[in-house]
């Protein structure tokens, strides 16, 4: 045992300095004077941390995983938005049934009346006739009378009465004057007969 602690006295010796004095050390330590720039990287481990002892702030950006949170309560709505501008005119749709027909309309009124159009007149007496609004120029037939025969002659007819026809120009309003003749009278025996 003599030669034992002999041997290894300078042993014991250097491990009683090196525990006195890291005891001594760790005691005369003040209160938080230890802070980041005197802790190693990777002198503490998770075995060093107490549990629940630190904050998500306290990790990386990305090192916890994202929980996602219960979804809240629906806000009020909001004011409503101005109105916006008008979209362009969409295309031509297709072209519906043809409706039922409606109800008669109401008679309208008279029209005012058109130019006069042609029109043919006898005359079998003489008097006068009033050239009408619109009528510029009328076409007249004259038809002469026929000439007396013999009475005592069959074979003794008067000649036919003559056929003249001409167109006359004349104004609305004009008075035109007609004049009818009569056939010739029949001669008596011996005369010529009457034209």
């Amino acid at each position: 045992m003599k030669q034992h602690l002999r041997r290894n006295v300078i042993a014991y010796l250097a491990l009683f300095v090196a525990l006195g004095g890291t005891g001594y050390a760790a005691s005369k330590l003040p209160r938080n004077s230890v802070g980041t720039a005197q802790i190693q990287a990777g002198a503490v481990t998770s075995r060093q941390v107490r549990d629940g002892s630190l904050l998500a702030k306290d990790f990386k950006r990305g090192v916890l995983p994202t929980v996602a949170g219960v979804a809240g309560a629906a806000g009020p709505q909001g004011p409503k938005g101005d109105k916006g501008d008008t979209g362009p005119a969409g295309p031509q749709g297709a072209r519906g049934d043809t409706g039922p027909q409606g109800p008669k309309g109401d008679k309208g009124d008279t029209g005012a009346a058109g130019p006069s159009g042609d029109m043919t007149r006898m005359y079998l007496s003489s008097g006068s006739v009033t050239v009408p609004a619109g009528v510029t120029g009328v076409i007249v037939e004259l038809r002469g009378g026929g000439g007396g025969g013999n009475y005592f002659n069959a074979n003794s007819a008067g000649a036919q009465g003559a056929l003249i026809r001409a167109y006359v120009p004349v104004t609305p309003g004009d008075q035109l004057t007609i004049t009818v003749g009569t056939a010739g009278i029949g001669g008596s025996s011996g005369s010529a007969p009457g034209g």
